[in-house]
């Protein structure tokens, strides 16, 4: 299920439909990933406290 995770939208091209998904249990913890045809490409795995908008700043 690729696109259970929630859309997110970055003004970066690098990232276009990248989705952010929380794991129960795990709710401190953000998966940040792309669905790519019949597998997932995982792009960052982040604590949620974190400064995600630098996180993906291009640069």
């Amino acid at each position: 299920m690729p696109y259970i995770g929630v859309l997110r939208e970055y003004n970066y091209p690098d990232i276009l439909g990248v989705r952010m998904w929380l794991i129960e249990g795990f709710e401190d913890y953000l998966i940040f990933y792309r669905p790519a045809g019949k597998w997932v490409e995982i792009i960052r795995v982040l604590h949620a406290r974190r400064d995600i908008e630098s996180m993906f700043r291009g640069g």
